[in-house]
């Protein structure tokens, strides 16, 4: 998620592309990207697969305080 100056935010959704070096940022490609959200607080979601064609089902974001 990044913050926008106009009190927005946008969300990128992107895939890694390459192979990862530990330490270092992976090669990714952008596929979507959700733009004038309202910014209401600081969302990351962070997911790996170990196994190429596996999903996430159910997936359900919680506000932790």
């Amino acid at each position: 998620m990044t913050g926008n100056s106009d009190g927005t935010a946008s969300i990128t959704y992107s895939r890694v592309t390459g192979s990862c070096v530990p330490r270092s940022l992976c090669a990714e490609t952008v596929f979507y990207t959700h733009a004038g959200i309202p910014a209401q607080s600081t969302l990351r979601v962070d997911a790996s697969f170990r196994e190429q064609g596996a999903t996430l089902i159910d997936v359900r974001i919680v506000h932790i305080r």
